[in-house]
């Protein structure tokens, strides 16, 4: 679904917290969807260590539940937002887009275009 908007590019996809976090600092992507139940390492435990490295890095957490504890620990974590996984495509692009909007308002955004 986000290949084919023409304003998101697609640079990277991780299958778990490890890796995402690699892939993080190898990419220095602006946003990031991160799912809170990843293997081998979890989104929320993931967020953190990206949160606390690259705050800049604008992270949405992407749960079963919008109001379930591990969204809440996925904003506790770092997340600027979370969606549900079964939220319309459209919800997810307006969130994904308003994060972006967000980090470059920021002065402090170090994060890349």
């Amino acid at each position: 679904m986000l290949q084919g908007e023409p304003d998101i590019q697609l640079v990277g996809e991780a299958a778990d917290g490890r890796e995402a976090i690699k892939l993080t600092r190898r990419l220095r992507p602006d946003l990031i969807l991160m799912d809170v139940t990843m293997p081998i390492m979890t989104g929320i435990e993931a967020t953190r260590v990206i949160h606390a490295e690259m705050p800049a890095v604008c992270v949405i957490g992407l749960s079963t539940f919008l109001h379930d504890q591990q969204a809440e620990a996925m904003r506790d974590a770092g997340a600027m937002d979370s969606v549900t996984k079964s939220a319309p495509p459209e919800e997810l692009l307006v969130v994904l887009r308003a994060c972006y909007m967000r980090i470059r308002r920021e002065p402090s955004s170090a994060a890349t275009p």
